[in-house]
């Protein structure tokens, strides 16, 4: 089973579905505080609805298209992130990701999408990655810019969110500037 180790307290793995019920289970007690920017908070009503979605990702795994992974911090599971809509034609991934809000602060997801770039970068040899934010979200923002992450642009009305259509900036990151942000 995939397990990549950030630091001694942060580890991401490969989301399984044994561990729907503490997904589901962490992801409702933050509902409010990431379902303002993620839609499937919404559709999420049970542990079999999460168990599906990690279902999902492995065959997206399996196809070479996806790779979702639980945030271990010291031992308990505190968020998800993945690389998705991977292109091997291209060589570029998006990421997304979540974290409880009672871990936040603590520089984890920070350490985590970092981790998660030099994996996609060095072991699947992609060149570009990129990250979706709310124009609202600055949280989300801030992270893709500790990460090195560059603004590309506001795509407008992108995504439909809660029924109304939302603005998105688009972060990247080439493999290149990764390698400077690294130095």
């Amino acid at each position: 089973m995939f397990s990549l180790k950030v630091n001694k307290d942060i580890k991401l793995a490969l989301a399984m579905p044994f561990m729907a019920n503490e997904i589901f289970t962490l992801a409702m007690a933050n509902k409010e505080h990431i379902g303002e920017w993620m839609v499937w908070v919404e559709k999420t009503k049970e542990p079999l609805d999460t168990q599906k979605f990690i279902e999902h990702a492995l065959e997206g795994l399996a196809k070479g298209e996806m790779l979702a992974c639980t945030i271990y911090y010291q031992g308990k599971i505190a968020g998800l992130i993945d690389l998705h809509s991977i292109r091997k034609s291209h060589k570029k991934a998006s990421i997304g990701y979540w974290l409880d809000s009672s871990s936040q602060g603590r520089g984890i997801m920070s350490k985590s999408l970092q981790a998660l770039c030099a994996f996609a970068f060095e072991k699947l040899e992609l060149n570009k990655l990129i990250i979706l934010c709310d124009k609202e979200n600055i949280k989300s923002q801030n992270v893709a810019k500790r990460a090195g992450f560059q603004e590309e642009g506001l795509l407008k009305q992108e995504l439909k969110v809660h029924n109304e259509f939302r603005d998105f900036y688009r972060y990247a990151l080439l493999k290149e500037e990764f390698e400077h942000v690294r130095a």
